[in-house]
């Protein structure tokens, strides 16, 4: 070990406190190496200014009405053809949230896009709702979004 004085020499700790080195040995990382010295010098004399991480899981939030319409389909669907179905299901949605269509319309596709999705045996074709889904947000974003990015001529 070296003897050189200062804030974070090897031997001493922050602030000359004696160091203790209780680090993982298995994997080689100290304990030391864990202090941002950076962190230390912001936080000494004055009011804490570095933002602590919370206890929150990483990524979006859990959506309360996939969760609800998950538990309908629990029995009819893996969770594979339910990813799929979900992310048709939102499409009118996101549409709407855009202002391209209107509420009607909404209720318009999931009512055509089921009626294309459903086999004369009354069983339900996932991919099918998926597609009719797709092609008809791509309808509507067709003729109702100006292709130069301006203001539409109707």
């Amino acid at each position: 070990m070296t003897t050189e004085k200062g804030p974070w020499s090897a031997v001493q700790g922050p602030k000359g406190k004696a160091a203790t080195d209780h680090g993982n040995p298995h994997t080689g990382v100290s304990a030391m190496s864990s202090v941002d010295p950076i962190e230390e010098r912001a936080t000494v004399g004055r009011e804490e200014y570095v933002q602590k991480c919370s206890n929150s899981k990483p990524g979006p939030k859990p959506d309360p009405f996939r969760a609800q319409l998950r538990t309908m389909f629990a029995d009819a669907m893996s969770d594979r053809t339910f990813a799929t179905y979900y992310k048709a299901f939102r499409v009118p949605r996101n549409l709407y949230g855009l202002g391209i269509i209107t509420e009607d319309e909404v209720s318009a596709m999931h009512t055509a896009a089921r009626a294309a999705a459903t086999r004369p045996n009354a069983s339900f074709n996932t991919s099918a709702y998926a597609r009719a889904m797709d092609e008809q947000a791509a309808w509507y974003i067709d003729e109702r979004c100006p292709e130069d990015g301006g203001e539409s001529d109707d």
